[in-house]
């Protein structure tokens, strides 16, 4: 796996008065933006269990219009990949920060649900090249086709199960090879123009 600077922080909004998978805490006030290293956020979603938006907002507000930038997405899973099958795909073994089980995750059941994060390298400000970049890597790893939203919110879950690829239990990736930006759009899926290993993205 390529390695870079471990201390390689990301700019995210963090409500700490939203705890787990309370839909009566939500607000859209309050969001702090808090610079954080992959271990420290993934600290923040399962050892305090508090809800991110993995973006900069322009404000405290959250709503779709005060997306500032990211260099990070997460996606959910929760359609009967294992994530055993997700975390051993060359793409999220080069590009991934951390995966952790989400609340409505159950053990034992075959459909589980947990959540992978994956590194860009650079910051995208244009909320509409933001939705595009996560749009594609939903289809390119068969993830969760509602959650493409710039501003969405992602609750914690106290207590996750946590993982970062087979064999690596319970650590965190802090030596990713972020995911490559550029204008054309390639799928993994669509050879001969695939570029697994450098994802791009295009404006929309």
């Amino acid at each position: 796996m390529a390695s870079q600077n471990s201390e390689h922080r990301f700019e995210v909004s963090i409500h700490r008065n939203i705890i787990g998978k309370d839909p009566k805490a939500i607000r859209s006030e309050g969001w702090e933006t808090k610079s954080r290293t992959a271990k420290e956020l993934l600290n923040e979603l399962t050892r305090d269990g508090c809800a991110v938006v993995p973006a900069t907002l322009k404000s405290s507000r959250r709503t779709k219009d005060e997306f500032k930038g990211s260099s990070l997405v997460m996606l959910d899973f929760d359609s009967g990949q294992t994530i055993e099958t997700v975390l051993s795909k060359s793409f999220v073994q080069k590009h991934g920060l951390f995966a952790y089980s989400t609340h409505s995750h159950v053990p034992g059941e075959v459909c589980q649900r947990f959540r992978v994060a994956i590194g860009l390298n650079t910051t995208i400000t244009s909320r509409d090249h933001y939705e595009g970049v996560v749009g594609h890597l939903v289809q390119l790893l068969g993830s969760d086709t509602a959650c493409t939203d710039a501003c969405r919110l992602y609750y914690g879950n106290p207590g996750a199960e946590i993982d970062v690829a087979p064999g690596n239990r319970s650590t965190v990736n802090e030596s990713p090879h972020p995911a490559r930006l550029g204008r054309g759009l390639h799928h993994e899926t669509n050879p001969p123009h695939s570029r697994a290993d450098h994802p791009q993205a295009q404006d929309r």
